[in-house]
């Protein structure tokens, strides 16, 4: 059997009722905590975090 190595990216984004805080949001904290206890039990490395807090699909623009 080969071992195989899990590499991983993770991406948290704010919810919308989360946006009064000033520092990073419980939303945040909270997606933080499954996501990484989720890769430590089925041996995922995480490589690098992308966090969207403060940005949340309401300012999203129109594009044209």
């Amino acid at each position: 059997m080969t071992n195989h190595l899990k590499l991983g990216d993770t991406y948290y984004r704010l919810s919308d009722e989360e946006k009064k805080y000033g520092s990073e949001s419980e939303s945040i904290t909270n997606q933080r905590e499954i996501v990484q206890d989720y890769c430590e039990k089925h041996g995922i490395i995480i490589v690098k975090e992308f966090v969207d807090d403060g940005y949340s699909g309401g300012n999203f623009a129109e594009v044209r």
